[in-house]
């Protein structure tokens, strides 16, 4: 996530502080302060650049900023697209790159090595990048739960190896860890041919490395009272409108059997980088076990369900009902329109926990209005199930 979004969904430069000053000052007898604005202190200042998303130093190696140009250089129209890699050009060239920052911080004390280093920003996280090492260090922000991160390291040094960067371990105080440094383009950057080609590429590497070897059967009846207990602990206010939905589900497909996977959980083209022939599958904070319909919906309907997306969610599953050639292939297959539409209800399920968790792990976020929202989409899906039978 950049910046400039990140700057209005949360005290951003009260997070940066106390995150960088623990990972700088960390193992070091010096009283390391950070300071974010421009300060009248004198120390080592990063500047930042909002719409790029990252932080450097002065004279910093210009190899640091072969990744941003990759991630922001192409623009998906035509019109755009020499303005944008010109603007990209100036933003991380001296001397135009101090002029186009809009923010800064102050370190009291040197970083070693920061001329090398680039920090950059995250929705959980912060990313220092260390080319010459090859190295990228991926850093728990403060102020959020460990589920995200923990979930990362946990898929990285298991499920999820053999298509992300190499994992080199965690550090010594566990808040944070090493990667191989990856110098890749996203695939969403790709004109639409390449980026369905990579896309396919991507999707058929996950079902064969990651989803087949984690896949287990279960009934979908108890998988349902799973999702409704772990809805239940977010708030009481889920057991009546849950039920009816539940009830449902339990009726028309309740006994069908269902594939679980260990689940990317962001499956989507900016989280596939392509460098040559090497493709990586990056970003697993939210990785852990679902249906196997959830990455695949997410990547292959386009829609990444938000809290208000019912109708999007809706049009996509009458389409699956209408067109059945266009329903996601299983490992454990859905025999039927009925089993099809039970599936796809069970991928909002999983959504709204997601949704949720990703409320309750932030300190800024109101987890009240989440449920509320919540609530009203279960009555939502319940209504469009009802129109269907």
């Amino acid at each position: 996530m950049r910046l400039s979004l990140l700057l209005q969904r949360e005290p951003f430069g009260e997070i940066l502080e106390q995150t960088m000053t623990g990972y700088w000052g960390e193992g070091s007898d010096s009283r390391l302060k950070i300071h974010w604005g421009k300060s009248e202190i004198s120390g080592q200042v990063w500047r930042g650049n909002i719409y790029l998303n990252f932080f450097c130093v002065e004279g910093v190696d210009p190899a640091c900023f072969e990744i941003i140009k990759r991630e922001f250089s192409h623009s998906r129209k035509r019109s755009r697209r020499w303005i944008q890699a010109a603007y990209v050009q100036a933003a991380v060239s001296p001397p135009f790159r101090n002029v186009l920052s809009q923010v800064e911080f102050t370190v009291s004390e040197d970083v070693p090595l920061a001329r090398e280093q680039l920090l950059i920003g995250g929705n959980r996280r912060m990313r220092m990048i260390h080319p010459a090492a090859g190295k990228s260090m991926v850093i728990h922000k403060h102020g959020f739960d460990r589920l995200g991160f923990d979930r990362e390291v946990f898929a990285r040094m298991g499920p999820a190896a053999a298509v992300a960067p190499q994992f080199f371990g965690l550090d010594a105080g566990g808040s944070s860890f090493s990667e191989a440094y990856f110098i890749g383009t996203p695939a969403n950057r790709f004109p639409p041919e390449q980026q369905t080609c990579y896309c396919n590429e991507a999707i058929a590497r996950l079902i064969s490395e990651v989803h087949r070897p984690s896949l287990r059967t279960v009934v979908v009846a108890d998988y349902l009272d799973q999702l409704t207990q772990r809805l239940g602990a977010f708030s009481e206010k889920f057991t009546n409108t849950i039920l009816p939905l539940s009830k449902w589900l339990n009726e028309h497909a309740g006994d069908a059997s269902l594939g679980l996977v260990f689940s990317h959980g962001d499956f989507q083209d900016a989280n596939i980088l392509i460098s040559g022939e090497v493709l990586h599958i990056i970003d697993w904070e939210n990785a852990t076990e679902r249906s196997q319909l959830y990455d695949l919906a997410t990547m292959s309907s386009g829609v990444r369900l938000a809290a208000e997306s019912v109708q999007a969610w809706c049009a996509q599953v009458e389409q699956w009902l209408q067109q059945s050639n266009t329903f996601p292939e299983l490992e454990v297959p859905a025999a039927g329109r009925d089993e099809r539409l039970v599936q796809a209800v069970i991928w909002w399920i999983e959504e709204m926990v997601f949704q949720l968790e990703d409320a309750e792990v932030s300190s800024f976020a109101n987890v009240d209005d989440a449920v509320d929202r919540q609530n009203l989409n279960v009555q939502s899906v319940h209504k469009f199930l009802s129109a269907q039978a």
